[in-house]
């Protein structure tokens, strides 16, 4: 299970804000065609932001910030 410090989710969220993607629901809309928006975006950044989805989706986003992907 991946754990993700808070710098890295913050950075992440705030990348996606800087791309036009400031919500829940286009976070969740996401397709691959719109990581082109987020320049520079590695592997990690990648995972961060599946993770974050999943948090997402079951409603458990403080936690995600503090578990990472034990969030289930």
């Amino acid at each position: 299970m991946a754990k993700y410090n808070i710098n890295q989710i913050s950075k992440m969220i705030d990348r996606l804000a800087e791309s036009g993607i400031n919500t829940e629901k286009a976070i969740l809309n996401m397709t691959f065609e719109d990581l082109e928006k987020i320049p520079n975006y590695t592997v990690t950044d990648i995972k961060t932001l599946i993770s974050l989805r999943k948090a997402i989706r079951v409603n458990k986003k403080a936690l995600f910030l503090f578990l990472g992907d034990e969030v289930k």
